[in-house]
């Protein structure tokens, strides 16, 4: 009789285990579910923005297109002063692109090297302060502990 009793309990902790982990699936099936329903709603989302900026792009560029079959027959109608003038203009504004190119160039270089110098004095400020704690404790080891020495006064 104690055998069937220990059988009808090893059954009953046997049966909620099973309960307990069909609930464990069922909730992790309806996250996995979540998941997949967020992954396609972000895939459809990424596509829709995806076409959206090549239909921008294609516009731009066609208006780009348009810009300069405008500007190609407005050079057509000009004398040749103005296209001298013109072609003038253009060649200061490529020298003028030139040395902005070149200040940010000059820029950039100099940001890297304050940087790189910032680190070095970092560094060498770190040592420094190691070198320092170091020969600090060095020094300490000489002298006795004073954690003993109040016992020893009283």
């Amino acid at each position: 009789k104690a055998a069937r009793t220990d059988l009808e309990m090893y059954v009953a902790v046997l049966n909620t285990q099973k309960s307990v982990l069909q609930d464990e699936t069922d909730a992790v099936n309806v996250e996995l579910q979540d998941v997949c329903h967020l992954l396609e709603d972000e895939k459809q989302s990424h596509e829709a923005l995806k076409q959206t900026w090549q239909m921008a792009n294609d516009q731009f560029l066609e208006s780009q297109r348009l810009m300069m079959m405008d500007l190609r027959r407005m050079e057509g109608v000009l004398t040749t002063e103005q296209q001298r003038q013109i072609a003038e203009l253009q060649q200061k504004d490529e020298v003028r692109e030139a040395q902005e190119r070149k200040v940010k160039q000059l820029e950039e270089k100099r940001e890297k090297q304050e940087k790189e110098q910032e680190e070095r004095r970092k560094l060498s400020q770190s040592r420094l302060e190691k070198e320092k704690n170091g020969s600090l404790e060095g020094s300490m080891g000489d002298y006795p502990s004073t954690s003993g020495s109040a016992h020893q006064m009283e």
